[in-house]
């Protein structure tokens, strides 16, 4: 494993916060056996060191999807502050100070219920110090050993056995997608066999984010919405898109297998959980034959694993039909994609789910932006960036509500969509947000064709 800056400092809450354990049990001991702490003291204390427990595994499993490896040094830090608390507060009820009191006759000495009327009780207490003629919780007899101590270390016991279960399967989670052979991989062909050895095309690809890039992509919080410029009618601008289209340097004229590579975004549970990362590559060809791959950050891992599947003719999920160049068809294509019936929404939701799947070509493209410029209710905000860092027209709708947000953002010289943001506007009762948050952002990282489906 690559000692990374980020690892180092993990390293380091987890190392501070379990060895800090001890430290805080050497400080328990003499405080269980102090002539003040009673059973009902140690039950408590016991009780806390459960509660600890659980607080910080369930603190633990809601951080584990944002903070990675950090969550465990949380987990042992949240136990030590209950336990310091815990300590804090019996050595207040119990403390040397308050053990010597006046009994019954008021003559300074121990509790009436240890005193004894023939032999002072402080001579034969094991916190009694002759010497210091006064009450000591850190005398050497009274740190011996006694079976009150049991149930305390029994509880402390079991909660960093259950800490060091937790940090083994974290262990366990990270060697499964985090290892050194795999993590700095990328999954899929490998560079020996892209399209670039058979045409010199394949540089136009990127190479698809390794799982090390995808983890750390996850680990950072959501991302707002992109800025946008004021809105304006999109119908002017998408006409003029329709006729300016190009084709793209990276096209082949032969390539049977259209190529999609594409990563998304995706909020795990709610806005406070953070977001996972998918990065899939598909090759789907005009029969359903065809290949896909996936990588993803979802947990847990077992469930999740990287996947490769290839499917003969007629297998696939999707309609592999081509897009046709008569704007017409490819409007009754979106529509049984995404009914239109359901709004201006509906229309970039189509787009955005077939160009998961199709490569469209240059008339292809400029007839999907003629069905764009035909749809009423779209808007244009100027030019804005990916996350990629390429630079396109931004085109959006809202729901009849306001609470979602559609936008897609269009490639000005070729056509080619670059990227699907979905935002949620406001909260929809179950994603905990408190300002437009994107839900999920789609980035077409490369479209292109291949002959086989071990080229990219």
């Amino acid at each position: 494993m690559k000692l990374t800056p980020v690892i180092a400092v993990q390293l380091m809450s987890i190392i501070a916060g379990w060895l800090a354990l001890p430290v805080t049990l050497s400080r328990l001991y003499p405080v269980i056996h102090h002539p003040g702490t009673t059973r009902r003291h140690v039950l408590l204390l016991a009780s806390l060191a459960v509660i600890a427990a659980l607080i910080s595994l369930t603190a633990g499993v809601v951080l584990v999807d944002r903070y990675g490896w950090l969550s465990v040094g949380w987990r042992a830090l949240v136990l030590l502050v209950v336990l310091a608390v815990a300590r804090r507060a019996i050595t207040r009820n119990a403390s040397p100070n308050t053990a010597l009191r006046a009994n019954s006759t008021g003559v300074p000495g121990l509790h009436p219920a240890w005193a004894s009327p023939r032999v002072p009780a402080q001579d034969h207490h094991p916190c009694f110090s002759r010497k210091s003629s006064r009450m000591t919780s850190l005398s050497r007899r009274c740190t011996r050993r006694g079976r009150v101590l049991l149930p305390a270390v029994a509880c402390v016991g079991v909660a960093v056995l259950l800490g060091a279960a937790v940090i083994t399967a974290r262990l366990a989670t990270f060697t499964a997608v985090g290892n050194d052979a795999a993590d700095d991989q990328v999954y899929g062909p490998q560079a020996s066999t892209s399209a670039a050895d058979a045409s010199g095309t394949g540089s136009c690809v990127p190479e698809p984010a390794h799982p090390r890039q995808l983890h750390e992509w996850a680990h950072q919080p959501v991302i707002a919405p992109m800025t946008l410029g004021a809105a304006q009618p999109a119908r002017p601008r998408l006409r003029a898109l329709t006729t300016a289209v190009t084709s793209s340097t990276c096209e082949r004229a032969d390539g049977a297998y259209a190529y999609v590579q594409l990563r998304e975004w995706v909020i795990a549970n709610t806005a406070a959980t953070g977001t996972a990362v998918l990065q899939y590559e598909h090759w789907l060809t005009a029969d359903g034959s065809g290949r896909s791959t996936s990588v993803t950050t979802r947990m847990p891992v077992d469930e999740n694993r990287p996947t490769d599947e290839t499917f003969p003719p007629d297998a696939s999920l999707v309609n592999p039909t081509p897009l046709d160049d008569d704007p017409a068809i490819p409007a009754a294509h979106l529509d049984s994609t995404n009914a239109f019936a359901l709004g201006p929404q509906s229309v970039l939701r189509a787009l955005a789910d077939i160009s998961q799947w199709q490569a469209p070509r240059r008339n292809v493209r400029a007839a999907a932006l003629a069905v764009l410029a035909d749809t009423d209710g779209l808007r244009y905000h100027g030019a804005v960036t990916d996350r990629a860092g390429r630079t396109g027209a931004a085109i959006s709708a809202a729901s009849d509500n306001g609470g979602t947000r559609d936008l897609i953002i269009v490639d000005t010289r070729t056509g080619a969509l670059l990227a699907h943001e979905q935002t949620a506007m406001r909260d929809p009762g179950a994603l905990g947000i408190t300002a437009p948050t994107v839900v999920t952002y789609t980035l077409y990282a490369a479209h292109a064709h291949t002959a086989t489906v071990q080229q990219r």
